[in-house]
């Protein structure tokens, strides 16, 4: 599986899956897991990162690090966290010149707020790095693509 996704694909589509429940390794699944850390990695590279100081649990945390815990606390259910987590990405992504206040967002998550949560969350939480890993080759992508169809 190495040789076709990232390891961090495998790691947000394993997080997908709640830890009382079976777990089916598709290709498709983990192609919709290499999809969203796709998206995880467009909101790092177009949003400057957060002052190291914004990293510690407790200090300066906005809204959405706070509904992300209160998913986490109900039975430690990642697939509901990581849905606030993608909430929160799309409040960014939809918003012409990241001005999050024009979208009826709580006040109180200012969009450092909320993009500091986010590099937090994936950073020091779920160990996403914020900068992909080096791509898989097309060539092997290709030789597993044929050696399915075969």
């Amino acid at each position: 599986l190495l040789e076709i996704y990232r390891p961090e694909a495998l790691r947000l589509f394993l997080l997908t899956k709640h830890y009382r429940h079976p777990v089916e390794v598709t290709h498709l699944a983990l192609h919709e897991a290499s999809v969203r850390l796709s998206k995880l990695y467009r909101i790092f590279s177009r949003n400057a990162r957060p002052d190291s100081g914004l990293s510690e649990i407790g200090i300066n945390r906005g809204t959405l690090w706070n509904r992300f815990c209160n998913a986490m606390e109900k039975d430690f259910n990642f697939p509901m966290a990581l849905s606030v987590l993608f909430e929160g990405i799309k409040k960014v992504n939809l918003v012409p010149g990241n001005s999050l206040n024009a979208v009826g967002v709580d006040p109180a998550c200012s969009e450092m707020s909320l993009v500091s949560d986010i590099f937090f969350i994936c950073r020091d939480v779920l160990g996403i790095a914020l900068e992909p890993s080096a791509e898989i080759s097309l060539e092997r992508r290709f030789r597993h693509e044929t050696a399915q169809l075969v």
